[in-house]
């Protein structure tokens, strides 16, 4: 599922960024921004990668209505992810990547621009997917980039709160014999 929504929201900032500077090619790609053997993945460089953070359950979100919550069955699960969109740009386009970094917040700010309800549509367990930018202090920031294990770089947080729709079955479970004993 996380796959379908980082996927879909690159490709819409994709999409507004081509249109706000006249691009021909992605300037967003999914990816790690750096590898579990510390090298740059091939195809980031002077790009805004998107990487996921963390994957979380948002307990605030449990018993808050929603109304397409049956009450009669157990709250749904809130699930929260978080993603980085960090401006992996050269010195020489350091510039771009500012400005690109700039667009996709004014992107995700908007409510002309982004529809994140049209990634919801991508998956049927998921009923809503809400995008809002967190805020980090300093020192949280250099926590997540030693925790990246790269170098700081303009970039963005988000969380990502997704409703789960309730499952319409429950998988069955093995009846298991117990031996009486002797």
């Amino acid at each position: 599922m996380i796959d379908v929504i980082l996927s879909g929201l690159v490709e819409q900032v994709n999409t507004y960024l081509k249109q706000q500077f006249n691009l021909n090619e992605d300037i967003v790609v999914l990816s790690p921004i750096i590898l579990s053997d510390g090298s740059v993945p091939q195809g980031t460089a002077n790009k805004v990668v998107v990487m996921l953070t963390n994957i979380s359950v948002d307990e605030s979100q449990k018993n808050v209505y929603h109304p397409t919550r049956n009450p009669n069955t157990n709250p749904l699960p809130f699930l929260e992810y978080s993603f980085i969109a960090a401006a992996h740009f050269e010195a020489v386009n350091y510039a771009i990547g500012l400005k690109s970094i700039f667009a996709i917040a004014e992107y995700f700010s908007s409510s002309a621009g982004h529809d994140s309800q049209e990634v919801a549509k991508r998956d049927s367990r998921m009923l809503e997917l809400n995008v809002k930018m967190l805020h980090q202090t300093d020192d949280q920031l250099a926590t997540l980039w030693s925790r990246i294990g790269a170098k700081y770089m303009p970039s963005l947080l988000y969380k990502i709160q997704v409703i789960l729709a309730p499952a319409t079955g429950r998988p069955e479970r093995p009846v298991l014999e117990r031996k009486q004993p002797e």
